[in-house]
Order: C-alpha cells, then sequence, then structure tokens
C-alpha cells in the first residue's frame, strides 16, 4: 500500500505515470527495508533466546518476512512494469 500512495503522490506532482511508477519504488524501498530487517532482527533475537514452539515461530516468522518483501518488491514492480511500462504512453493509473 505504501507503494502505491508514493506513485499516487508523484502522480499529484504532474509527473508521467512510468516516471511515477519508478520514483514510488525508489522511495518506499527505504520504509518497507527499514520495517522489515526491524522485524527480522526481532525474529533472530527470538530464534537466539528461544526454545521449542519460540524457535519454529522465529523460523516462520523470519521466512515470511523475507517472502513477504520479495514479492511485494519483485512480484507488484514486474506486474506494474508489465501492465504500464512498455513502450506506450499512458495518460493516467488507475491505481
Amino acid at each position: 500500500m505504501l507503494i502505491y500512495e508514493r506513485i499516487r503522490e508523484e502522480i499529484r506532482k504532474g509527473v508521467s505515470p512510468q516516471a511515477a511508477i519508478r520514483a514510488g519504488f525508489e522511495k518506499a524501498f527505504s520504509a518497507i527495508a527499514d520495517s522489515n530487517i526491524t522485524t527480522l532482527i526481532a525474529g533472530v533475537v527470538l530464534w537466539v533466546f528461544g526454545t521449542g514452539p519460540i524457535r519454529g515461530f522465529a523460523v516462520v516468522l523470519t521466512l515470511g518476512i523475507a517472502t513477504s518483501m520479495f514479492t511485494s518488491l519483485m512480484g507488484s514492480r514486474a506486474l506494474l512494469t508489465l501492465m504500464y511500462g512498455g513502450r506506450r504512453k499512458i495518460a493516467r493509473l488507475s491505481i
């Protein structure tokens, strides 16, 4: 959701849709990375100090955050590029 809001902000500034997509991903990356790295640190701490089910939860949390971050950044960027990033010029985005 943060990525799409950044794209909307860029469009409101009058930037072209393709440039807005690029800028939206670049500007949202730091906030997304910070929050996910913080959660990964918590997962590592749980795994180091936890026992039994807590360690299992830490592993699942870490795997979930890693796949979620990969999917949100790479997957959504690939889909948006596929839909709107071609050579054709578009006037507006429907997000």
